[in-house]
This record gives structure tokens, sequence and C-alpha cells, in this order.
């Protein structure tokens, strides 16, 4: 499993840091899709679904959007620009005759119909825009960018939520996602992870209290040491930015040492919400960066998809 490292000291680099992160972030997202809807599945039915072959698990055609915000980062020296990510997040987007439309899908396709994203992004929901976890699970790339001080990172995943989620607690919920994979690949607090000082950084650049409230529950959860029943009983799992993001920070705090471990707890946690495990596995693969992904975990399209991301991300930490 992932946990069996080199048996030598691995140097790493950005490039791994990003790598390991998008790519075990694809590898949760085949397993979630495997998993379907199961409530609080056993862990004896997880692991068997972490030892399927990748292959023999399709995904929605919808899949990869982390991807198009790491290369268009990775592009642009570490900038972003939002019309730019808009039509880009249009292209990569496919719509998933099995899944219902929501918010993010209705605004990328009428970007690609040529339609403003700031005309429709900010329409949705009655004009509260869109508070689901997509914008979330695209701010793992932020938080990957190197050389980018917290705030900065923060201030960035706000941006490119806004092109499909305007709502408040979908930009708190990127925002905090992008500190806390930026935490992660950078090790701190330090690499003996402090959980407490973790949550002050990431509360540190929430806005609204809502999401606050939620992270001090994932504190006393891990204090306590929770498991992913008393997860979902407390923080939730439904498919929104304030009930997902402090579900997959509780996954990654319970076991930050331990990926497979740390994997399993947010696909037991998940109930059919594929970003949990996504962020989940964005996180630890980012602590980890010098532990082998397996292979039958992986499809080639999704390790190369990873490997230019990585490179293009990789460049920007590359001294001018």
């Amino acid at each position: 499993m992932i946990t069996t490292p080199s048996t030598t000291p691995v140097a790493t680099s950005w490039h791994d840091v990003v790598h390991r992160g998008l790519l075990l972030s694809a590898c949760a997202e085949r397993f979630a899709v495997e998993l379907g809807a199961v409530r609080l599945p056993d862990p004896e039915k997880v692991d068997g679904i972490m030892r399927l072959p990748a292959a023999s698990i399709a995904v929605p055609a919808s899949t990869g959007l982390p991807f198009v915000v790491a290369e268009h980062l990775g592009a642009r020296g570490g900038q972003l620009d939002e019309d730019d990510l808009a039509a880009e997040l249009a292209a990569g987007w496919q719509a998933d005759p099995c899944a219902a439309v929501d918010g993010a899908a209705l605004v990328l396709a009428e970007v690609r119909g040529g339609r403003p994203w700031w005309e429709t992004a900010s329409a949705l929901h009655g004009g509260q825009g869109s508070y689901g976890s997509g914008a979330a699970v695209r701010a793992i790339a932020v938080g990957l960018l190197p050389r980018t001080g917290i705030g900065a990172v923060a201030q960035l995943a706000r941006r490119a939520a806004a092109v499909t989620h305007t709502h408040p607690l979908a930009q708190d919920g990127a925002a905090a996602t992008a500190v806390a994979v930026a935490l992660a690949a950078y090790g701190y607090p330090d690499r003996r992870l402090d959980a407490s000082r973790f949550l002050d950084i990431v509360a540190g650049q929430v806005r609204g209290p809502e999401l606050r409230s939620c992270l001090n529950i994932v504190r006393a959860l891990v204090r306590h040491r929770a498991g992913p029943a008393e997860v979902v009983g407390t923080v939730g799992n439904t498919d929104t930015a304030l009930r997902t993001v402090p579900a997959a920070l509780a996954a990654y705090l319970r076991h930050p040492q331990e990926p497979d471990a740390a994997l399993s707890f947010a696909l037991q946690s998940a109930g059919g919400n594929r970003a949990i495990p996504m962020i989940t596995a964005a996180l630890v693969g980012a602590r980890s960066p010098q532990l082998l992904t397996p292979r039958s975990w992986r499809t080639p399209a999704d390790d190369n998809r990873a490997r230019r991301a990585a490179r293009a991300l990789g460049a920007v930490a590359e001294p001018a």
C-alpha cells in the first residue's frame, strides 16, 4: 500500500509534492466513485475497493478540474486570470448524464455558450451564489503553488473559486482547503503535526463564523480520536463546502502520518461526496511526497496529467 517508502531516504522536490498531491486526489476520486453513496461502509468494504485496479473503475467525464487550475497557474507563473480560468474550466468540463446538474456545472455550461462567468455565477440560488464543494476541490491546486504565503494562498483560492462559486461559504471552503494543503506541503506547523495549531492557521484565513465553528468541532473530534461515524454525526458530509472541508480535515488530522488510514477514514465518511476523500488525499499526498503511490491505484492518464501539472507548478518554484 501507499505507506511503504523507499528503503533509503528520498530527497523530494516541489515537483514531487505537486505530483503526489494531485495524483493521490485523482486516485481517491476513483475509489469514491466505486464506493458510491454507501452510508458509513465498513472498513473491510473500503479496503476491498482500495485494492481494485484503477483501470477497472470508470470515472465521470467531468473530473480532473484541479489539474486545470494547476496548469493555469503554472502557465502564468503563479498568477490567475479569472476570464481565462473560466474558459479553461468550461473546456475541461463535460456533463455527466447520470448526475444532477449542480451550480458549477450550470456556470460552466453557460460559459461554454459564451455567457460571462461573473454574470452566471452571481445569479445562482437567488443571487446568493453556489455554496457547493467544487471550488474547494479545485483549491487543492492553489495550495500546491510554491513560494506563496498563507494569506496570498487564501486570497488566490477565493479568486479561483469566484468563477463558479460566489457564496461566502464556498469561498471560505476554498480558502481553508488551499491553506490546509499549503501547510501540509510545507510541513507546518512542524513535521510532528500539531492539529490544534494547524486548525488555528486555517481558521485564521476563514472570514465567516460558520466554518470557524465547524473547525472548532473538528479540533474536538481529533482530540477525542473520533471515528467516521462521529465525524458524520457532528460536522456532516453533505456536498456543501461547510460540511465537506471539515470532514476532509478531520480524516487527515486523525491520521496525518498514515496515508492509507486517512484515505480509508475519508472514504468511510464520504457517503457519496467525492470531495471529502479527494481533499484528504491531496493533504496526505502533499505531506508525504516521498511515499510511493501503488501502480494499481493509478492510470497512465492520471499519472501523466499529474506529472504535467507538477512540471508546470514546479517551474514556478525555480528562481527567475
